[in-house]
């Protein structure tokens, strides 16, 4: 089986569309060999159920062997304390499900742009 054949039941509407998937496999999957950043990967559809959240599954199913950790888009503040414990955790992939608006801020930007990224650490 080769890595296109995993992606057969996928209804890509450019053979790009494919392209960026097979994109974020090998990236993920190779990550460690690249010295610097890696662009961030949008998944995008028409409709629900069109299979974004499963494409962003199986490419942490092929680097990681489960499915990508999940958080939602939230305000800068919020948003800061979930990648913070994502770093913690040492997850290296994220799912950020259902974007319903603009998606970048400082945090962000911040994140994909740079090789360390560091947060204040609360205590309770």
């Amino acid at each position: 089986m080769t890595l296109s054949d995993m992606l057969c039941d996928f209804k890509f509407e450019s053979p790009s569309d494919r392209a960026v998937l097979l994109a974020a496999i090998l990236t993920v999957t190779l990550r460690s060999l690249i010295d610097g950043t890696t662009p961030m990967f949008f998944f995008d559809g028409h409709t629900p159920g069109s299979g974004k959240t499963l494409m962003a599954d199986l490419v942490s199913l092929i680097a990681f062997g489960h499915d990508a950790p999940r958080m939602t888009q939230q305000k800068t503040e919020e948003f800061k304390k979930e990648v913070l414990a994502l770093l913690i955790a040492n997850q290296r992939l994220c799912l950020i499900d259902n974007v319903t608006r603009p998606l970048g801020d400082g945090v962000l930007d911040g994140l994909i742009t740079s090789k360390q990224w560091r947060g204040r650490v609360l205590r309770v």
